[in-house]
């Protein structure tokens, strides 16, 4: 059950940071430069960040609830891993309408942001090592 929670954590938190830093470069190198506000950059960030985890929990929750139930049923790591990241891009998907407050889901905006956050949440699980030990 640990091992669960802290594979969910660290895939949760490496999106999380991932995202906003890919959002703040995208933002960076698609807006001309007079534009730019960089002395409110660090705070947007940090905005970005925390706007995100908020949005994020039920998302967390669902992942999280879908982790355990794989390590109990014990299938093969690929099928997890696989599970996993249609579970994260759905919830990804899902929640960045609030986050960048559009109506569609399928928009210009709406599939950049799935991709900055889509990316790292797809690398993540495929990096962090999923174990199916659930001792607590």
């Amino acid at each position: 059950m640990r091992s669960v929670l802290i594979f969910t954590l660290k895939v949760w938190l490496t999106t999380i940071v991932s995202g906003a830093v890919f959002i703040i470069a995208f933002l960076i190198i698609s807006s001309p430069p007079e534009n730019m506000q960089w002395k409110f950059m660090p705070l947007f960030l940090f905005f970005i960040m925390l706007y995100s985890m908020i949005l994020s929990l039920p998302t967390l929750l669902i992942f999280y609830f879908v982790s355990y139930g794989l390590a109990i049923i014990k299938l093969n790591i690929v099928w997890n891993k696989i599970i996993l990241t249609s579970v994260g891009i759905l919830g990804c998907i899902l929640t960045l309408p609030f986050l960048i407050h559009h109506k569609s889901l399928v928009s210009q905006s709406s599939l950049i942001f799935t991709a900055c956050y889509g990316l790292p949440l797809t690398l993540s699980i495929m990096y962090y090592r999923f174990s199916l030990n659930l001792e607590i």
